[in-house]
């Protein structure tokens, strides 16, 4: 029996959100398209765009079709307890899904599931811990971009033939890192448990106040561009 036709398939949040992390996983940053995703689901691209409205919100369907999948936190635990759980499956989900998250060039993820599975659950906490409103938007933007960075890093330092061709006499700092080996029995995610423990416990309102920070030089203003 022949396929339903193209103009007859209904498409979805989730469908076109899977086939897109699919076309991801196998094809790469560059395979992904408008076209392909059309393909895979036997439409045509342009119905696929119709429905997204752009290639950045057929990324935004992706990354909250993602965040559904992440885990509800015991909100009795202790706020530096749920908050280490809760970001580090944000880790763990943005490191499996690395090529997504280099399209959104950091892009938050601000859709419906993400807001209900991790922002208000983290929002609450924070502020049933103590923090106040200003500190909660600096503690956790700080907690997501290092989140990102570090599911966009992976064993980046050390050796490399770069470092090798390095001159000594040009540059002898970077040369004595020749012989340095990064430590073989830490991977990718305990140095993410490393720094996100050391945010974490800065902005632990049980743990003390967070130091305010030093003097910063003064600086030529650079001009900022923001997206609207």
């Amino acid at each position: 029996m022949p396929g339903p036709a193209k103009s007859q398939l209904k498409l979805t949040d989730e469908g076109i959100a899977r086939t897109a992390l699919e076309v991801l996983a196998h094809q790469g940053v560059a395979g992904l398209s408008f076209r392909r995703v059309g393909t895979e689901l036997r439409t045509s691209h342009m119905a696929v765009h119709r429905y997204c409205g752009s290639f950045e919100g057929m990324l935004d369907l992706c990354a909250d079709y993602l965040a559904e999948q992440l885990p509800e936190v015991d909100p009795q635990l202790p706020w530096s307890s749920a908050t280490e759980l809760m970001y580090t499956a944000l880790y763990e989900t943005m490191a499996e899904h690395w090529g997504l998250i280099a399209l959104m060039r950091g892009r938050p993820w601000r859709g419906p599931n993400m807001i209900r599975r991790f922002s208000e659950p983290m929002v609450a906490a924070s502020l049933a811990a103590g923090l106040n409103a200003q500190k909660v938007v600096e503690c956790h933007r700080e907690l997501y971009v290092f989140a990102v960075g570090c599911a966009l890093t992976h064993e980046m330092f050390g050796p490399t033939d770069a470092l090798e061709a390095v001159d000594e006499g040009d540059f002898p700092a970077m040369a004595s890192l020749h012989d340095i080996q990064t430590q073989p029995d830490q991977s990718d995610k305990d140095r993410f448990l490393r720094g996100i423990r050391t945010l974490i416990t800065s902005w632990d309102p049980q743990a003390g106040t967070r130091k305010p920070p030093g003097p910063r030089p003064n600086t030529p203003r650079r001009s900022s561009h923001r997206a609207s």
